[in-house]
């Protein structure tokens, strides 16, 4: 029998083989490959003021502070607004048709196309007019694509912002003819008026405009239905391709406006002023 001092002796030359290469123990496999050791190391700790304060001073408290910066503000728009004129072409309570009829339309003009939601509906306005009868041309030309619903309403506009437009509310004179044409041919003076007194015609200033279109039988009907409507005198002018539907002749722009105003009540709320 061995005694347990000898036994210990023997067991030393067996625990270094096996940490020394504990896979030849196991495997018996004597090739190993050129790693022959594993290198342990203890990571330094780093420095955190934060927490490091946190852990030394115990039952004081910190907060962490996010500094939010507001966005930059957006640069100022290159337009402004007037009051002017647009072509609604749609207003109803379905986005999705709304979107439809957008894209359509930007498809059959080069002029900016609007989705604007007001009062619960969702209109298409196309256009920025200064002057209505910029707004009366474009009307025509969309009804000829086919958009018969098209009509002029007036609105707040987009002007570029270095322009010089005037107010289109106010009632711009038209600019003098040339010397060689002051004196109007007999057969094209049709806004004047015979003073009863004096037996000599007499230069009318203002006179309502009802409508615009290039259809003169339509702009004939027009004519009539005014003058059965409100028993005063109507009439047409033909500028270009298009035909320009008036109601009245008045020397005073107060006389004017109270027939004006009688016309937008019953039936014509586009009618506007001129001279």
């Amino acid at each position: 029998m061995m005694s347990s001092k000898q036994l210990a002796l023997l067991s030393i030359p067996v625990l270094l083989l096996f940490y020394c290469n504990p896979k030849t123990l196991l495997t018996g496999v004597t090739h190993t490959s050129d790693v022959d050791s594993v290198l342990f190391y203890q990571q330094n700790p780093v420095a955190d003021p934060f927490l490091d304060e946190l852990h030394s001073n115990h039952g004081n408290s910190a907060r962490l502070t996010t500094l939010l910066l507001p966005p930059p503000p957006p640069p100022p728009p290159d337009y402004r607004e007037i009051q002017g004129f647009r072509i609604q072409l749609f207003a109803g309570t379905d986005s999705i048709s709304a979107l439809s009829v957008q894209n359509k339309v930007n498809n059959d003009t080069d002029d900016p196309v609007y989705l604007i939601h007001e009062g619960g509906l969702f209109k298409i306005q196309v256009g920025d007019y200064p002057y209505r009868i910029d707004a009366d041309n474009m009307k025509l030309l969309l009804n000829s694509k086919g958009y018969d619903g098209a009509w002029v309403a007036k609105r707040m506009i987009h002007v570029p912002s270095d322009s010089s437009f005037v107010d289109s509310n106010m009632v711009i004179p038209p600019p003098p003819p040339p010397v060689s044409e002051q004196q109007p041919k007999p057969e094209a003076v049709t806004n004047q008026i015979t003073d009863s007194t004096t037996a000599q015609p007499v230069q009318t200033k203002f006179k309502i405009q009802i409508m615009v279109t290039a259809d003169e039988l339509k702009a004939q009907q027009l004519q009539l239905d005014l003058e059965n409507k409100f028993s005063i005198d109507t009439y047409y002018e033909q500028a270009g391709n298009i035909y320009k539907v008036f109601i009245g002749r008045f020397q005073t722009r107060a006389d004017a406006e109270v027939l004006l105003k009688n016309v937008r009540e019953n039936g014509y709320p586009d009618a506007w002023l001129v001279y």
